[in-house]
């Protein structure tokens, strides 16, 4: 989708200059995709399909809704850093802040759980820079890129049986791609020159289908099925003479499929396991006859994400007054391949290690959760390039029990 990538794959390799934010690799595709599970999810490896746990606010499974208490606010926070290790040697150590998800969430007595939301669903932001020269005169290039896709999200969800929540969700999609390549000269009498190239795209609607259930009375088993759609490309070309618009083209947002189960070990701790499905490979990158379009020889191809991860938690009903019973602690690993080669025909793939921490506040009214995770991605030889990564993330839930416009008794 960008006529800069044969100079942006130039400049990830060219070891000068630096690199910020999020995934270098994200400069290939259409960025890294960013995971449904919320702060809570992180910190067991990404595994929420079937975490029965009315604080799981992941947004993997519309289904996980429905067991909310009252007027739920919640918002997370992402800092994370990077180490970036080149062919050549050299390590640049990038930092960045996201805001993943907001939701506000309420119930309706005999209706279900409506939920709105505004979700990141990939993320692109990196700058990359080279000295060179044109014609012997010394220049600097750069290459700016950042947004990517955000998803608004209207959800409902509601018990259909004593054992069973069902959910659905749309998700509008919203945000745009800008790729910023910049020419800055030494000598003051040649001009600097700035292009553009913005993409924005049609706005239709996103259906997941969620449901969760108890085969046992320690167990749960879920499922969630994302349908793929088309959406417009508008792509548009800036720059200080003028603008021009680009032939319309179509990207295919892929179905997904998420499966995942949980389990009660004892009183104590629990086991969650997921696999998630999507059909990246129906997606193709090199979009149409015009260059500025197209990544060059980038291809796509399905993924399959696994996580799993363990909870302990010392009184799981939260009625005993010593907090350190009702704090959760977490761990747990992700594997995830990307949705598409990087420039020598290489995979991808991410490794993280994570740990969570949820601490309820006072009188049941909300919880604040804390994630860990370290990953690593990428191979100087095969990739030329490798990344550590290191999140912290953390997460603010809240709730004031309103039930249909009254407020019952605080003793409820």
């Amino acid at each position: 989708m960008r006529r800069v990538l044969g100079v942006a794959v130039a400049l990830i390799l060219a070891g000068t200059g630096g690199a910020r934010a999020d995934s270098i690799f994200s400069a290939h595709g259409l960025g890294e995709v960013v995971t449904p599970a919320d702060v809570r999810g992180r910190g067991m490896g990404g595994a929420s399909v079937a975490v029965p746990d009315r604080w799981n606010l992941s947004r993997i499974n519309p289904a996980l809704m429905a067991p909310i208490q009252g007027f739920v606010l919640h918002g997370e926070l992402i800092r994370e850093s990077r180490r970036i290790e080149d062919q050549d040697g050299e390590v640049r150590r990038p930092r960045s802040a996201n805001f993943p998800l907001f939701r506000l969430a309420v119930p309706v007595p005999r209706v279900g759980a409506f939920g709105l939301g505004l979700a990141q669903y990939t993320d692109v932001s990196y700058e990359l820079r080279r000295d060179g020269d044109v014609d012997g005169e010394p220049l600097t290039q750069i290459l700016r890129g950042k947004n990517g896709l955000q998803l608004l999200e209207l959800a409902w969800a509601r018990a259909a049986h004593s054992q069973v929540d069902v959910g659905v969700a749309l998700g509008f999609v919203l945000g745009s791609y800008i790729d910023i390549w910049e020419n800055q000269f030494e000598n003051p009498e040649f001009q600097d020159s700035i292009d553009s190239l913005i993409v924005n795209h049609s706005r239709g609607p996103v259906l997941s289908l969620g449901v969760v259930g108890a085969p046992d009375p320690r167990m749960r088993v879920g499922g969630a099925l994302t349908f793929g759609r088309n959406i417009d490309l508008r792509p548009e070309i800036r720059s200080r003479s003028g603008s021009r618009r680009l032939p319309v083209s179509e990207l295919h947002l892929p179905v997904s499929l998420a499966l995942g189960a949980s389990g009660d070990l004892d009183d104590h701790w629990r086991l969650a396991a997921d696999v998630v499905h999507t059909r990246w490979a129906a997606t193709d990158l090199n979009l149409g006859s015009d260059p500025l379009l197209n990544r060059s020889e980038v291809s796509t191809s399905n993924v399959t994400r696994l996580a799993v991860g363990t909870e302990y938690q010392g009184d799981r009903s939260g009625e005993s007054r010593r907090l350190r019973d009702r704090i959760a602690l977490r761990a747990g690993y992700g594997w995830e391949p990307w949705h598409f080669r990087d420039s020598f025909g290489e995979k991808i793939v991410d490794h993280f290690l994570t740990a969570g921490l949820g601490i309820p506040l006072p009188d049941d009214a909300g919880v604040v959760q804390f994630a860990f995770e370290l990953g690593f991605r990428g191979d100087v030889d095969k990739n030329g390039a490798r990344e550590r990564v290191v999140r912290l993330g953390m997460g603010l839930a809240a709730r004031e029990r309103v039930v249909a416009g009254r407020v019952p008794d605080r003793g409820r």
